[in-house]
């Protein structure tokens, strides 16, 4: 919500940069997320992480090409960002992009970077019954985050059969975990592309 109100920006639609900078940095102050805006090319105009007018990275480390191409929003895998990275993370975040347009013709990307904990949240704010865990995982089936032992999990790779289920599609199945126990497996996607 916080992304596609930013991409509406008059400041972003008039090309003020500088302006667009102090209402995303206004939106992050409610938050921990940090933004990214990255054109065509993929160089970074604006980083919330870096004062506005310091030297940003050349190209982007998101996931801007697919903006463009699909038009669509998207969410990265999970990586682990370094200060010293073309991202807008230190340590582990994923982003979640959505272009910017101005008449029907995408100018931008807007990506916000976001840290593991925020989804982590939402699972400890959910009950489940007791037994019942759930994991939450990129595209290629790395865990993000677990409602149970989250940090040991955070970055791992499930097995694919985990991961997606058995055909590679959201469902419900009946399988086996770690241990060899029967369990009943359920998927879904957060976004189709």
């Amino acid at each position: 919500t916080t992304l596609k109100a930013l991409a509406s920006s008059p400041s972003l639609a008039e090309g003020d940069l500088k302006a667009f900078y102090q209402q995303a940095m206004a939106a992050q102050e409610g938050g921990e997320d940090y933004f990214l805006l990255t054109n065509r090319a993929g160089k970074q105009l604006v980083n919330t992480r870096i004062p506005f007018g310091d030297p940003l990275p050349e190209t982007s480390a998101d996931n801007w090409e697919d903006v463009f191409e699909t038009g669509k929003t998207q969410v990265s895998n999970l990586y682990q960002g370094a200060a010293d990275q073309a991202t807008a993370a230190r340590g582990p975040a994923f982003n979640v992009s959505v272009p910017v347009e101005k008449r029907k013709k995408i100018l931008y990307v807007l990506s916000a970077s976001i840290a593991p904990e925020r989804i982590l949240d939402i699972l400890k704010r959910e009950t489940l019954r007791p037994g019942w865990v759930a994991t939450v995982t990129d595209r290629a089936g790395v865990v993000i985050a677990r409602s149970q032992d989250s940090e040991k999990f955070l970055g791992r790779t499930l097995p694919r059969d985990r991961a997606t289920g058995p055909k590679q599609h959201a469902g419900l199945w009946q399988t086996a975990d770690a241990d060899g126990e029967p369990v009943l497996r359920a998927t879904t996607y957060a976004l189709q592309a």
